[in-house]
């Protein structure tokens, strides 16, 4: 069964657009003839993993200590859900990969 993570990025944004931000991505959800124009960079990853089977991985380099703290807090919420939406102000790299199997042999 296969859960499915939305990751909205938009690195460099300050926190209190990246609420606007929020707010905009759920208007647009609600109605699909809302438009979402932003004036800075952002793209949007979509991740489906099986949980049973898979991990997820997210890569957040050069980002403070504090803020990767938060980040894992807000990822590990959104993996709880079938399907999530988590929005970041860093620049990330989000994947999955197979969990570690104990009949594994490391080459």
């Amino acid at each position: 069964m296969k859960n499915k993570l939305t990751f909205v990025i938009a690195p460099s944004i300050p926190f209190s657009e990246l609420k606007a931000l929020r707010k905009h991505w759920k208007e647009a959800v609600k109605d699909p003839r809302y438009l979402l124009v932003t004036n800075y960079e952002m793209r949007v990853d979509v991740v489906k993993y099986d949980p049973a089977d898979e991990q997820l991985t997210v890569l957040a380099p050069d980002i403070p200590s504090d803020e990767v703290t938060a980040l894992r807090k807000r990822v590990t919420k959104a993996m709880k859900k079938k399907e999530a939406v988590v929005f970041v102000n860093h620049e990330v790299c989000v994947f999955s990969m197979p969990k570690h199997s104990p009949n594994a042999k490391l080459l």
